[in-house]
C-alpha cells in the first residue's frame, strides 16, 4: 500500500471530518484555530 493510499484511508476513516485548507494541508475545521494538520507527507502539530 502506498503513502497516498494510506492517506486516502485516513481521510475516509478517523480523519473524515478534516477539510482541505491548503495545497496539501488538511485540518479539523470544527476546532477554533486548529493546530494539528495532516498532509500526504505526514503531520504537524503547530
Amino acid at each position: 500500500m502506498t503513502n497516498t493510499d494510506l492517506f486516502s484511508k485516513l481521510l475516509e476513516g478517523p480523519y473524515s471530518h478534516f477539510k482541505k485548507v491548503g495545497e496539501d494541508d488538511w485540518r479539523d475545521i470544527g476546532t477554533r484555530n486548529p493546530g494539528f494538520s495532516i498532509s500526504s507527507k505526514g503531520y504537524f502539530d503547530h
